[in-house]
């Protein structure tokens, strides 16, 4: 390949490398995303199983009190 040729292909090979790093980028954010959300999702859960424990620790300790009444 001479180099005439070189410097016709160059800006086109230049452009198609920075759409697949585009979308490679893009790729990568879209997962991190999903990933954060999941993330979110669970702490959430986990949130609301702490609540329902604490709901039943009191009802238990209610219970150990009639018992020992």
């Amino acid at each position: 390949m001479n180099f005439e040729a070189l410097g016709v292909f160059t800006p086109y090979a230049t452009f198609f490398l920075a759409v697949i790093i585009g979308i490679i980028g893009w790729l990568l954010k879209w997962m991190i995303n999903g990933n954060h959300r999941q993330f979110a999702e669970l702490h959430q859960q986990i949130r609301h199983l702490g609540v329902e424990i604490k709901e039943l620790e009191k009802s238990r300790q209610l219970d150990q009190k009639y018992i020992y009444e």
